[in-house]
């Protein structure tokens, strides 16, 4: 057996560490001679390591501008300098530059010779991490829509130039503040941020039109998305917003909604008169016929009963005149709890108007099809548009319009071509025509703004924009089947509760 000595031992224990280490480790003297170069150095040039032991490290160094500062600073002067890794590139042996970071060491021996030690470390791939990153953050920093990161504290962590422009304040004093503090902003049904976030963590996702009045006093409307970011903890670290400006958008939706209430008031005033033209008729004979009685002093009790008929017949046209006059006011913002059925049954007593008398029509209204938070003028704007888009398909002939409410679980729906189903029961509001029918190469245009099928001075169109826009806004979704020339049965989904004490959908 070979008999080691300590030293032995102690000398090939760091061999091996040096030759195996994971970093490149170079020793040089301040001359620059080589004194030790290890496998993983060998492998950074792309040499045998044996071949930079014997060179100098002057001749390592590739021949550019930096070339002397790097020099300086591979060559400390003094234990008491304290070097930070710094970058540079270097040249290997196939011609390829390669990005490394080096730490430098000093000591000095026992016979006074004075020894540089450097780490060195290969790190191309974590410049195309750090390259990857820029390009990703820079996607984001020009991106359309706006991108907020924030803590728990709903302090501002990151943003991107979007959300600068919306709210008129640059990053510099967003970072590190509360954006409550900082801008008004109004959530759907008066709710405030905790609520919003909880929801966020509880569904993992929070979806809604936000208003914010910014730093100069505008009011932007933002579809904004939240969402959290947890940790391999599974702890909450940061959430993420991402927001779209739909100012213009819905201005412009609001526009279409009151160019198509004119539309539909047009269309209501054109029935109110045919009705109303027939009442009067009775009107005058009964109140003729009165008058003759009273005048010649014979049946009083026939006058009597003829006046009272020429009074229901004037409730009637009052009753004509309220509906329409409620219709036609602007108080489209105010929302209540509403029983579907009782709302669909008193749309149907306005929008029955505008209906023909060769058409026939059909309606079957569940009973409990359920409550829900809005507006009783917009779901009657909704049905009075359907309809009016059925009547047009028909046109001059005889035919069918059918209308149902039923309310039916989510499990039971099959996928609707508009929005989606993320509710567990809907009232759902189906309008069905015999008319014409939708031509496949128009279906997917009929919910743009301002597109018809009609001539010019005809109208604006199938009014669908409106109904898409109030659908969205109540997180409903839209169903359309047509065929033609057998007709179209557009379906509307309205998220209900089946408690009358509903307070947000």
């Amino acid at each position: 057996m070979v008999q080691y000595s300590a030293t032995t031992k102690y000398h090939e224990f760091l061999g091996a560490v040096t030759q195996h280490a994971a970093e490149g480790i170079l020793a040089y003297s301040r001359s620059g001679k080589v004194i030790l170069a290890n496998n993983a150095l060998g492998k950074i040039f792309g040499v045998d390591s044996l071949d930079i032991e014997r060179q100098n490290l002057i001749d390592l160094i590739p021949d550019t501008e930096d070339k002397e500062n790097i020099l300086t600073r591979l060559f400390l002067r003094s234990t008491s300098q304290q070097e930070e890794a710094f970058e540079f590139t270097i040249l290997q042996a196939t011609g390829n530059l390669l990005p490394v970071d080096v730490m430098v060491g000093y000591t000095k021996l026992s016979d006074g010779e004075e020894v540089f030690i450097a780490n060195w470390r290969d790190i191309s791939e974590r410049r195309k991490t750090e390259e990857r990153l820029v390009r990703q953050a820079e996607i984001i920093n020009q991106m359309h829509d706006a991108i907020l990161v924030a803590d728990p504290d709903f302090r501002v962590m990151e943003c991107n130039k979007a959300l600068e422009h919306i709210l008129h304040i640059p990053k510099a004093k967003l970072l590190g503040k509360n954006l409550y503090d900082l801008v008004h902003t109004q959530f759907p049904g008066d709710m405030k941020p905790e609520d919003v976030w909880e929801i966020a963590v509880s569904k993992g996702r929070w979806h809604g039109i936000v208003g914010v009045t910014n730093s100069v006093g505008a009011l932007v409307q933002m579809d904004c998305v939240l969402f959290p970011m947890r940790d391999s903890k599974d702890e909450i670290s940061y959430f993420i917003s991402v927001a779209r400006d739909i100012t213009e958008r819905l201005e412009t939706e609001r526009r279409i909604q009151e160019t198509q209430r004119i539309e539909s008031l047009g269309r209501l005033a054109g029935g109110v008169a045919h009705d109303i033209n027939n009442l009067l008729f009775p009107i005058f004979l009964n109140l003729e016929e009165a008058a003759d009685d009273v005048e010649a002093g014979t049946d009083l009790e026939e006058a009597v009963t003829a006046i009272r008929a020429s009074m229901d017949a004037c409730m009637k046209i009052k009753q004509m005149i309220e509906q329409i006059l409620h219709f036609s006011r602007d108080n489209t913002e105010r929302e209540e709890v509403l029983d579907m059925a009782v709302v669909v049954q008193e749309a149907w007593k306005l929008t029955k108007m505008i209906i023909p008398s060769s058409l026939k029509t059909e309606v079957s209204i569940q009973g409990a099809s359920g409550y829900m938070l809005g507006n009783a003028i917009q779901l009657s704007q909704i049905l009075l548009n359907l309809v009016s888009n059925a009547v047009a398909a028909i046109a001059q002939g005889p035919g069918l319009i059918s209308i149902t409410l039923e309310q039916k679980r989510a499990d039971d729906i099959a996928k609707p071509r508009y929005y989606a189903i993320r509710h567990e029961m809907y009232a759902v509001l189906s309008v069905t025509d015999t008319g014409c029918g939708i031509p496949k190469n128009i279906m997917g245009r009929i919910l743009d703004p301002f597109f018809t099928t009609k001539g010019v001075g005809e109208g604006t169109g199938l009014g669908l924009t409106e109904v898409a826009g109030i659908v969205r806004d109540y997180d409903g979704a839209i169903n359309i089947n047509s065929k033609v020339g057998q007709g179209t049965t557009i379906s509307i989904y309205f998220p209900v509760s089946s408690a009358l004490e509903t307070k947000v959908i």
